[in-house]
């Protein structure tokens, strides 16, 4: 059998360690001016760019060092680089540094489009993160393929221009401003190739179809004469999560989580393994879903659709009415789901008290709630927040856009997941006396910094929030500072200002606890259809059933956690850049015409509003008139460019 795939690991060019040169006499001089510059310390990171040209490495206390503009050398987004810290900067706080050696490049692959001077050819990226054109020999390109939008590989990090970098066109999409070809720029980073090659599909499409009475002498308990149903979105093709619900004596019940068994069909180190492990997550795009498996897996075999018997990886609970559990159990199973509801479909039963599997939905509503009050009641953090929807259409273009807020039977869905989460980490920690603890698939978000708490509850004490003296746990500060503002129009500020002062959530094969769920141990195992981790949660559980050790070393369980954590990073960043896109795409006809917005952010030179049709960011510069942090504004839009990524106007007047 074939190992787990190893890390992805860079070109030759790109693991080349990129010395940052140093002129003797310039370093001589510096040493003078700083005898102690040789007592500072240094540290490694992956560096994050903005659009000013400054850069940042986050530390894992959620800290940041700032890398100031023309201290970063030739580093960009994402590459991972050796820093040497920076003395104290006088009227600026917070820790400095600048690069000094590239030790890995973090980009294969830039989109932009092309550009000619004379017989000259250069890719300009659409990132401003990207301050650097891409020589691009000539070969096959010629003047035709002048403004064509594309992606470059990249060849060398030097060139012949100086300042700029070498590369190779790999795909060239069409003319920028039109949907497909803005879209498929957008996943081009992310994914530089979406396509499942015929190969593999042709592998997919002679898995073998379920039979019932296999799978029964195989070992799997029997759900499919338990009343079972699946809740999902409107618009929903793959259906990776079911509930059952049994009534048990002495109100009691036993509530199936059951999960598609996509680890029957993707065996470790398989064809559809490898291009799983390379894509790492599906990514959601406003128009698309660019999925991890594909279709025949997603949709179909794994996908467990209305009246169709099919294949899970099951977590049965036992609880007593008051939600406490008595029992759990985990294996593998085979269901029959009764019903696929949409959320609206089972609002509205709960709502009118009345339709199918009304006393089903009704009873699970109940344990959800009161599991919703012990995750609040144990200092778990909970966030409400609308999503963006666009109506799109035939060409792409946005013609409406719907606020989703989030439902009841969201909070039903989202509680089961989560037992069902954390029932199996506490599962895979405890393998082998302990040894599961260093040696799994976790999910695991770090303790907020402390200096940014502590910002915070300054910033509250403004608004007249004083946090009690006794609060000396930062789950339980940032809870009073959330309940305290949660029926102001600046909640949503605060709930932003929360989020970051937490640290990133992400993978590891290292149990450390999740702190904005209050657990001990979590992970993700209930959605293996979409995200990688998952498959691997269950992998490690297969075998355990089986008394056999985990399928992964430690040493692939840390590249693979690494990886997905980056897979993630990128989906997320295609998302909301797409997002973003038809924000812009949509307030282009709303030029010169007032608009409303609330106040999300303030600067001497910036201030920060947010559309409150849209949710896109806008722009403004400081006028006269005075206004604060979580007011309701009117303000004239004066630029929406989607190409250049721009939201820009003018504050007209603060609203009452």
């Amino acid at each position: 059998m074939k190992k787990h795939p190893p890390r992805l690991t860079a070109t030759p060019q790109e693991g080349n360690k990129n010395k940052i040169n140093k002129n003797k006499q310039q370093k001589n001089k510096s040493q003078k001016l700083k005898p102690n510059s040789q007592q500072l310390k240094t540290t490694t990171g992956k560096i994050r760019m903005s659009k000013s040209g400054n850069g940042f490495i986050d530390l894992p206390d959620n800290s940041s060092i700032i890398i100031p503009k023309g201290m970063t050398a030739d580093a960009i987004d994402r590459d991972t680089v050796k820093i040497e810290m920076l003395p104290p900067r006088f009227g600026k706080k917070g820790l400095a540094g600048k690069v000094t050696e590239i030790i890995k490049r973090g980009t294969t692959v830039i989109a932009g489009v092309i550009d000619c001077e004379g017989k000259t050819f250069f890719l300009k990226p659409i990132k401003k993160q990207f301050p650097f054109l891409v020589y691009l020999k000539p070969g096959h390109l010629g003047i035709s393929t002048c403004g064509t939008a594309a992606l470059a590989k990249i060849t060398s990090w030097s060139s012949v221009i100086p300042g700029n970098i070498e590369g190779e066109i790999v795909h060239t999409y069409g003319t920028r401003g039109e949907h497909e070809t803005d879209m498929a720029l957008i996943l081009s980073e992310s994914l530089e190739n979406p396509t499942f090659e015929k190969a593999l599909i042709d592998t997919v499409h002679k898995l073998p179809t379920l039979n019932e009475d296999l799978a029964i002498r195989d070992g799997r308990r029997d759900f499919r004469d338990i009343t079972t149903c699946t809740i999902d979105p409107d618009t929903a093709q793959d259906f990776d999560d079911a509930l059952s619900l049994k009534e048990l004596p002495n109100n009691e019940y036993e509530i199936g989580i059951h999960i598609a068994d996509v680890s029957h069909y993707v065996t470790v180190g398989d064809a559809i393994d490898l291009e799983a492990y390379r894509r790492g997550t599906s990514i959601y795009l406003v128009d698309r879903c660019i999925p991890m498996l594909p279709e025949k897996l997603s949709n179909d075999l794994c996908s467990l659709k209305e009246a169709v018997p099919r294949l899970t990886m099951s977590t049965v609970v036992t609880l007593r009415h008051d939600g406490s559990i008595k029992d759990t159990w985990i294996g593998p199973g085979i269901i029959n789901s009764n019903k696929r509801f949409t959320y609206n479909e089972v609002d509205e039963i709960l709502k009118n008290k009345k339709g199918l599997l009304y006393k089903e939905l009704r009873i699970l509503m109940d344990l959800a709630i009161i599991m919703e009050k012990s995750r609040v009641a144990r200092g778990a953090l909970v966030f409400n927040r609308d999503e963006v929807r666009f109506v799109l259409d035939k060409n792409g273009k946005p013609i409406d856009i719907i606020r989703e807020k989030s439902s009841p039977s969201h909070m039903l869905i989202e509680s089961f997941m989560l037992l069902a989460n954390t029932i199996t980490a506490n599962h895979i920690a405890g393998r082998n006396n302990g040894v599961g603890k260093k040696e799994g698939m976790y999910r695991v978000h770090g303790d907020p910094n402390e200096i940014a708490v502590m910002e915070l509850v300054l910033f509250a004490r403004g608004l007249g929030i004083k946090t009690p003296a006794h609060f000396k746990k930062s789950a339980d500060i940032l809870k009073h500072i959330q309940k305290s503002v949660i029926n102001l129009p600046i909640a949503p500020i605060i709930d932003d200002m929360i989020i970051r002062c937490q640290a990133k959530a992400h993978y590891s094969e290292i149990n450390s606890g999740h702190f904005g769920l209050a657990l001990k141990s979590y992970t993700h195992f209930t959605s293996p259809i979409r995200r990688y981790p998952d498959l691997v949660a269950h992998r490690i559980v297969r075998n355990m059933l089986l008394n056999k050790n985990t399928p992964y070393t430690a040493k692939e369980l840390h590249a693979t956690a690494e990886h997905a954590s980056e897979r993630e990073e990128r989906a997320t960043e295609a998302e909301r850049t797409s997002i973003r896109y038809k924000q812009i795409e949509f307030l282009e006809n709303a030029i010169n015409t007032n608009r409303t917005g609330m106040l999300v952010g303030m600067t001497d030179m910036v201030i920060k509003i947010i559309d409150t049709e849209t949710g896109g960011m806008v722009i403004c510069s400081p006028n006269k008139i005075r206004v604060s942090l979580g007011d309701s504004i009117t303000y004239t839009l004066l630029v929406a460019d989607r190409l250049q990524d721009i939201l820009s106007g003018e504050i007209k007047e603060k609203n009452i």
